[in-house]
Parts: structure tokens; sequence; C-alpha cells
């Protein structure tokens, strides 16, 4: 009886150690002072100077290993492209922006994926049109346009009536067309927006217009 009250000591007596020994540890740790008030961060304006100056254009892409393995449908047999007047002198970020559209056109062809297509390009202007259609064969347009060779004009410098007349030669080609219109965004006003939903609603009613 004797030995179990001593072992039952023994225990409670390094319990009581333990425990003086950790709280001693625990008053030997540094407080740390926690502000009774956390104020929000400054968060500085955003800087856009890079953005304003800089030049933004896609990154041409090889779609033709996609669509092949991808099986993509195609819907699309004709390509009409509608190059809007541009200023003498006139810049978009600093580029000359006749540079800047022939860009943008030299990467959409290289973005365009090898298949048959029909159609032509066309700049906005009032001279005698040759509307001739033939095969778009993007290559074959760069090489043109890289040795200087000038585009065809649509015979309309207006932006809604050239698309007009973009509507009556889809009219008159087989299967599926497409519209790409390079011009400014502010250049889309009511009137031009109309012309579009009538190219709209002409291949709605035909074949199946794009823009």
């Amino acid at each position: 009886m004797i030995v179990n009250r001593t072992i039952s000591y023994t225990k409670l007596a390094l319990c009581t150690f333990i425990a003086a020994t950790l709280s001693g540890c625990g008053t030997m740790e540094p407080l740390i002072d926690v502000p009774e008030k956390v104020f929000s961060a400054t968060i500085e304006p955003y800087d856009l100077t890079l953005f304003d100056e800089s030049v933004h254009l896609f990154t041409p892409a090889a779609l033709t290993e996609r669509i092949e393995s991808q099986k993509l449908v195609r819907r699309v047999d004709n390509l009409i492209v509608l190059l809007d007047s541009v200023e003498k002198g006139a810049f978009y970020r600093g580029v000359p922006e006749d540079i800047y559209q022939r860009e943008v056109l030299r990467r959409f062809n290289r973005t365009l994926p090898r298949v048959s297509l029909n159609g032509g390009i066309w700049r906005l202007g009032d001279e005698e049109p040759d509307l001739r259609l033939g095969s778009y064969i993007p290559t074959q347009i760069e090489a043109n346009l890289d040795k200087g060779a000038a585009l065809p004009q649509i015979g309309a410098s207006d932006l809604a009536d050239a698309i007009s007349i973009a509507t009556e030669l889809a009219t008159d080609m087989k299967g599926r067309t497409a519209l790409l219109i390079l011009s400014r965004w502010e250049r889309f006003d009511t009137p031009v927006l109309e012309a579009i939903d009538r190219f709209y609603q002409r291949g709605e009613a035909e074949k199946g217009f794009q823009v």
C-alpha cells in the first residue's frame, strides 16, 4: 500500500515539474506587439504608360495542324478583304497607320490555314473598280504586296458603300463568304453597322455570310 502511494506521489511530482517547466518556457518567449488597428494597403494608380506607347498585334499561329487533328469543319469558301483608306501622315501609337494596317494583314495571311479560298483584297477608293474575283492565295498576295503592287480600289471611299459593294460581290460567289474589314474602331458608325447587318441578312437569306 505504501509502495503504491509512493509511485502515485512520484507521478504527481513528475507531472508538476513538467507543467512548471513548460510554463517557465512560455514566460521566457518574447512578446509581439500587435497593433490595435490594421490599416488597408495603399494601391497606386495603374501605370498605363507602356500600354499607351506599345503596339499590340496578334501573333500568327499555324492552324492547319490543329484543324486536321481536331477534324474541324470548314465554314468559309470565299474571303473578301476591305482595307480602309489611311490618311497621309496618320499614326497609330507612334507607328504610321499604313504600316500598321499592312502588318495586321500580313499576320492575318500567315494565320490562314492551307485551304483553297476564292475572293480578293480591295482598298477603299473612288477609282473605277476592278472587281474580278480569283483564288485567294496568301503567299502570292504577300509576295505581290512586298514588291510594291498596288491594291485595286473598290469604287467607293465611304466604308458603308464599300461594304454594300462587297455584299453584291458575295452574292455572286458560290459558297459561304467571309468579309474582313481593316479599319479604325471609330469608323464603325451607324451607317457602317447597318451595312454590316444587310450583309448578314443577305447571307442568312441565301448562303451564309460572316464578318
